[in-house]
């Protein structure tokens, strides 16, 4: 975690947003979506600034049985090595890739601490999040930088939130499994869960994780455990 302009600075995410596993085939068999679930899509879709036409195409691709192309395993990997973030941009930081089909992914972190807008010693609180517009979870984070070598900490992971519209999800664990930095590792909390998407046909099951490490003055959010200096 340096603090430069680069890929690196701030998400180091490698799949684990998304350590996902889907254990379904895509068919090409017709089911009409709820009304209810249209709703909570399309405003799902709206907070990812998917205009409606493309929304309806997206609709209209899962009731086909297809998944979006935002869920796909490959796609997912895409976006991680994509990731741009960088420290000096501040705490509030996000990005939206789109793909072929109009489907997004959203992801990023923020500040909770009103005013927050840089990495500096102190106590903070942040949240992680990733969003599909179909599945969409964060968790928050307090940490603290202690000016210093090895001295960063995390004294609490909680709040998970988990939305998977048109299926079910395990009830989300935090855990932190180490709370202060040492020389050669992070500090660092996890978030996970289980999910099934039944809108398509059959339905797709996966493992999500997000973690959220803490050392060298700085943090990061990974999608997988990245804790090694």
């Amino acid at each position: 975690m340096k603090k430069l302009v680069s890929v690196m600075s701030i998400f180091a995410l490698t799949l684990g947003i998304f350590s996902q596993s889907i254990f379904a085939e895509e068919t090409r068999s017709v089911s009409k979506i709820s009304q209810a679930h249209i709703a909570e899509l399309k405003h799902s879709f709206n907070e990812l600034g998917i205009d409606e036409k493309t929304q309806n195409t997206l609709i209209k691709k899962l009731e086909s049985g297809q998944i979006l192309d935002s869920m796909k395993e490959e796609n997912i990997q895409k976006t991680i090595n994509k990731r741009s973030f960088n420290i000096e941009k501040g705490l509030d930081q996000s990005e939206v890739v789109t793909f072929a089909d109009g489907s997004k992914i959203k992801y990023g972190v923020r500040p909770v601490n009103s005013g927050i807008k840089s990495v500096a010693p102190g106590s903070y609180t942040v949240e992680s999040y990733w969003a599909t517009g179909t599945v969409n979870y964060s968790y928050y984070n307090d940490y603290t930088i202690v000016k210093g070598i090895n001295n960063d900490f995390i004294s609490k992971a909680y709040n998970p939130t988990v939305a998977v519209i048109g299926g079910t999800f395990t009830t989300p664990t935090v855990t932190i499994h180490r709370a202060k930095e040492t020389s050669s590792k992070y500090a660092y909390s996890q978030m996970d869960f289980t999910y099934t998407f039944s809108l398509p046909l059959p339905p797709v099951s996966a493992t999500a994780k997000l973690y959220f490490n803490v050392g060298n003055d700085d943090y990061d959010t990974t999608l997988s455990l990245s804790d090694t200096k």
